[in-house]
């Protein structure tokens, strides 16, 4: 009986090499995970460098300590409270809160990006194959881990493109406005 449960089994097992990799995912999926791991590091590199850019602009890096071991939703944590907190450290004009509201929502926008597109590559990168039944934990194809990890690039670019503009040369807050084109008004048109 030994015998035969030994033959099942190495059957069974060349049976399920025909179908999936070793891995148990698709070569095709698997490059994409490859695309996705470099766009979350880019992702997270980003948000490290906003947070960097808020803390600590004309020491840049010397935050890094503090926050490069955090988990990445912990680091989008640190970056919401911050954004938060810079609500009394700007002049409070008209022009500033306008700008200061945009780049709350703007941000706010990124950070709930960012967490889903986390929770999307913990799905895929501590996947485990459920012998058992089985059965592949990685049912998302290829082109769907594309998608999220072009996302996860388009998140990265944004984040940077709001930390450069977070400030003006002297180091004030300006949130962007100094990147803001100004229509001329009709009383300075000839």
């Amino acid at each position: 009986m030994y015998g035969e449960v030994n033959g099942v089994f190495w059957l069974h097992n060349q049976e399920m090499k025909k179908k999936w990799k070793a891995s148990g995912i698709t070569d095709a999926q698997a490059l994409a995970i490859g695309h996705l791991t470099i766009n979350f590091n880019s992702m997270e590199q980003a948000l490290e460098g906003f947070i960097g850019l808020i803390v600590s602009p004309r020491d840049f890096g010397l935050e890094k300590p503090l926050f490069s071991p955090l988990r990445f939703a912990a680091k989008l944590d640190v970056l919401k409270e911050l954004v938060g907190a810079l609500s009394g450290h700007y002049v409070p004009t008209a022009e500033n809160h306008a700008a200061y509201s945009s780049f709350v929502s703007g941000t706010k926008d990124l950070i709930s990006r960012g967490k889903a597109l986390n929770t999307f590559r913990n799905s895929l990168i501590h996947w485990r194959y459920d012998a058992g039944n089985q059965k592949i934990k990685v049912e998302v194809r290829a082109q769907e881990i594309e998608a999220r990890s072009s996302e996860m690039n388009d998140v990265a670019i944004e984040m940077m493109a709001r930390a450069v503009g977070v400030r003006t040369g002297d180091y004030s807050f300006s949130f962007g406005q100094q990147f803001q084109t100004h229509k001329p008004s009709s009383a300075s048109l000839p």
